[in-house]
């Protein structure tokens, strides 16, 4: 929504500057354009042609003592051209001109001040942009054509051809205690889907400092599409002072029974303004998007500008310096203790600095002293949440944010207590362990190997704790994305790897890649549906054996991960409704060549040979494929 404050309202009001141009058309052919400039010159470049479909300014002539007005088809006409578009045929345009008199600009100025410099004069035809002025105490709202305040003006267009006088009107400081409400409706498309929007936006002054205000914006809106529905109950604060948006004077309109002044921002928003701080209207229609904020009520109030900040710390971290202020006010922060990596708000780091200062507080805003313990895993049994200074009455949640209760009967998983007591709410991240053991047995060129693995699911945890995709687990065909999942630096992994290179310490490169893959293709096939219980969830390849298997991409990243780490060349494949493999290997068969290096399909799903695939899964099916690098990301490949 559009500021109250004058102090934030930037405006930017644009008139006619003609120029001379170099145009680069055929001069000789297409329909042509004869100039009847009536005593004026043409600027060199002049366009005398044009064909069907062209749109291109006209040229500028020069004529002393007069202001060229446009070109008219029609000698005399009050209508004017300043662009060829839209027309056909042979045409012949006349010059307008007006003489070039010099007019008088009165200021009537109510006890204000005009800025230095301020245009005194303007010449009939061209205009002038009219300056704002300052007063103690008050905020500048306009001038106006009339004493009576009716009729608002911000520039003189080149129609005013006499003297002119205009009025400043003054509005008193907008107080703190002011709201206004905004009713809003509309739609918009998310491609071919229609969504609306109803509901209302609030914002309210409620405190001034250093002669800035601070304004909060409480939303109560509804969007709705044909298939559900989602709600904005968003609070945001911002200072009068902060950066404001560009406006371009449209006009002047009416808008809730009010005659304002229109404006349209860059991204074509369009604001009516009354006194040019008090927003009436505010619309966006681009032809996908018709949104209208049409203003419903002014109101007054007590303002509480009194808080407890939001202020966190992660164990085992304290923060001196929080407490009651007002908004406002500087907020100096400190956080004590060890393993201190940062303060973060919004999520966002702000500095690295033990010391967070605040110059002027804002409600709105939560600040965060994080530490670089992660998460710690616990031992029931030898450590309570009191041992680590977490109060009666402290909450456990876990991963999906649910209350649980009982610390000494929790099962194995990820959980956090918060300590929401004191004026800083303190929390621990924390992990109940637990263990499973990977056993294989499978057979190869006749002999039966035996791989057995110790598993910690804080391990496994700590994968989608750290997932820079967040809870994404699906088809991306992102390269960077793809090599996230190929953990060749995994402690797990980096065992089973040595354990299956003292197996085939006697095989050559090749042997050993059917080797590892004939392990990978021996491990159970799991939808994630059974696994994990959706639809579609890719696993990092310590979860895939956690879980004692997986499906097609799975498998994939696994074997993948483990050919990377004994030093081959792979790639990542992607079909419609498939993944595999390729890796860089001297066998015949179904492959793909990127930068000399032939990447040979592997099917890690069911036992079969390097270079084999099943119907559908050839090179001509491939949706998505990358090289794997780890770290990397910038390969790309899709097939037409």
């Amino acid at each position: 929504m559009r500021p109250f404050h004058a102090a934030i309202v930037v405006i930017a009001a644009v008139l006619l500057v003609a120029a001379g141009a170099t145009y680069l058309l055929t001069q000789d052919d297409g329909w042509s354009i004869t100039y009847e400039t009536d005593g004026g010159t043409l600027p060199d470049g002049a366009p005398f042609s044009y064909h069907e479909g062209d749109s291109f300014p006209l040229p500028v002539p020069e004529r002393d003592g007069y202001v060229f007005m446009g070109w008219s088809t029609s000698q005399g006409s009050s209508d004017t051209m300043e662009t060829v578009e839209g027309l056909s045929g042979d045409i012949v345009l006349y010059a307008s001109w007006i003489e070039a008199v010099e007019h008088s600009i009165e200021y009537v100025l109510d006890g204000g001040t005009l800025p230095e410099g301020s245009v005194r004069t303007f010449i009939g035809g061209v205009g002038a942009v009219l300056p704002i002025p300052e007063r103690d105490g008050m905020v500048f709202a306009g001038w106006f054509e009339d004493p009576e305040f009716t009729t608002p003006v911000v520039v003189l267009g080149r129609d005013v051809l006499e003297d002119v006088t205009v009025y400043a009107c003054w509005d008193e400081e907008v107080p703190t205690g002011t709201g206004y409400v905004w009713d809003v409706s509309g739609e918009y498309y998310n491609g071919d889907i229609r969504h609306t929007v109803e509901g209302t936006v609030r914002e309210e002054v409620l405190a001034e400092r250093d002669g800035a205000y601070y304004i909060q914006t409480t939303s109560d809106l509804t969007y709705t599409w044909p298939t559900g529905s989602t709600t904005d109950d968003s609070v945001r604060g911002r200072w009068s002072d902060g950066a404001g948006e560009n406006l371009t004077y449209v006009g002047i309109g009416e808008a809730g029974g009010y005659t304002c002044t229109v404006w349209e921002s860059e991204d074509g928003t369009c604001y009516w303004l009354y006194h040019l701080t008090l927003q009436v209207r505010a619309e966006v229609d681009d032809g996908t998007t018709h949104i209208v904020h049409q203003l419903a009520e002014v109101y007054t109030f007590e303002p509480e500008t009194s808080f407890i900040p939001d202020v966190s710390a992660e164990y085992p971290l304290q923060v001196r310096g929080a407490g009651t202020v007002s908004i406002g006010d500087r907020l100096e922060l400190t956080a004590v203790g060890e393993g201190f990596t940062g303060w973060y708000s919004g999520g966002e780091l702000v500095t690295t600095e033990r010391t967070l200062v605040v110059d002027r507080v804002d409600p709105t805003c939560s600040y965060e002293a994080r530490s670089s313990d992660g998460y710690t895993v616990l031992d029931q049994a030898e450590v309570g949440l009191g041992d680590l200074g977490f109060a009666e009455g402290s909450v456990i949640t876990d991963w999906d944010g649910n209350v649980v209760t009982g610390y000494g009967s929790l099962e194995p998983g990820y959980y956090v207590v918060t300590d929401a007591t004191g004026d800083v709410t303190r929390y621990l991240e924390f992990f109940i362990e637990d263990a499973r053991v990977f056993e294989h047995t499978w057979t190869f060129g006749g002999v039966t190997y035996t791989i057995r693995l110790d598993i910690l699911y804080s391990d496994v945890f700590g994968y989608t704790y750290s997932d820079p995709y967040g809870n994404i687990r699906l088809s991306l065909t992102d390269p960077a994305y793809v090599s996230n999942y190929h953990t060749a630096d995994d402690g797990t992994l980096l065992e089973l790897m040595r354990v299956l290179s003292a197996y085939g310490s006697g095989m050559d490169r090749t042997e050993f890649a059917r080797f590892v893959l004939s392990f990978v293709q021996t491990i159970p096939y799991m939808t994630d549906e059974d696994s994990v219980g959706e639809r579609e969830y890719w696993k990092y390849p310590l979860e895939t054996l956690w879980d004692g298997g997986g499906d097609c991409e799975d498998s994939t990243i696994l074997y993948d991960t483990l050919m990377l780490m004994a030093g081959y060349d792979v790639a990542f494949v992607l079909f419609q409704d498939h993944a595999m493999s390729a890796v860089s290997v001297d066998v015949d068969g179904h492959s793909l060549t990127r930068d000399g290096i032939v990447y040979v399909f592997c099917e890690t799903t069911t036992v079969s040979e390097i270079g084999l695939t099943s119907k559908g899964h050839t090179e001509d099916d491939v949706y998505y494929w990358c090289p794997v690098v780890v770290g990397s990301g910038t390969d790309t490949d899709k097939n037409p």
